[in-house]
């Protein structure tokens, strides 16, 4: 503003910088041991900030107008819902400065996306494994539930005749079903806490990981064995006595 210009030899730095040199009054000094000849004056510090993934740590950064650096990549930010008119007049001004140089544009999120390509491919086939792992178990506990209630039908009929109600033969039931489920539980949490607490050690910033997700999983895995023996067993437990007694 006013027709200032920024000197060549001043440079914005991170913390990180501040941190890895050991700069106890960084604005308005220098950086130790600087390779180039131009020597920057630090015009003032940001906060941290993740311009890689973050599978690492946050690395020194130096933002410089020093001409002898090589410059690669030209950062620009654009208005929202104004982005082709901003890339064109990006590009026209480019032409100008640089004909002899190509025009390429990227854009910061899909860059960012492919670093972390790999985990959104493993996610989405983590997803699709355990739908299908769950659609196994639930056929295959209500083929163990026919299975087992067909075996019991003259007991459930005996049951009914002593007096005993619909709930109570449900309840009586699920808990046979119930308890594998819950023994399979207590061994599955722990180890699906310990691969997730393995896999957000590989980050270098991560979230505390509580138990709100995991017990969430156990209550989904218990409801859903809950409904597909208790659907089975309520419906054993409504026929005739006598006709159940009968058949055996």
């Amino acid at each position: 503003p006013g027709g200032s210009t920024v000197p060549e030899d001043a440079a914005l730095v991170n913390e990180a910088l501040v941190r890895e040199f050991g700069i106890e009054a960084p604005v308005g000094g220098t950086i130790p041991d600087y390779p180039l000849p131009l020597k920057p004056r630090i015009a003032g510090v940001v906060k941290d900030y993740h311009f890689m993934s973050l599978y690492r740590e946050v690395m020194p950064v130096l933002l410089t107008f020093d001409p002898l650096f090589e410059y690669d990549y030209l950062f620009v930010r654009l208005g929202a819902g104004r982005l082709s008119e901003g890339i064109a007049a990006v590009e026209e001004e480019w032409k100008q400065l640089v004909p002899d140089l190509p025009f390429e544009v990227t854009f910061v999120d899909d860059h960012l996306a492919q670093a972390y390509e790999a985990d959104l491919r493993w996610g989405r086939i983590a997803g699709w494994a355990s739908l299908v792992a769950i659609l196994i178990a639930c056929f295959g506990l209500l083929g163990l539930a026919v299975l087992a209630i067909g075996s019991r039908r003259r007991e459930i009929g005996i049951r009914k005749v002593l007096g005993a109600s619909t709930s109570e033969v449900g309840s009586l039931l699920l808990k046979d079903f119930l308890i594998p489920v819950a023994f399979a539980l207590v061994i599955g949490l722990p180890l699906s806490f310990l691969a997730v607490s393995r896999w957000m050690e590989t980050f270098s910033v991560r979230v505390p990981l509580g138990p709100g997700p995991f017990l969430l999983a156990a209550l989904l895995v218990l409801t859903l064995a809950a409904v597909t023996v208790l659907a089975l067993a309520v419906r054993a437990a409504r026929v005739n006595p006598a006709v159940a007694i009968r058949s055996e």
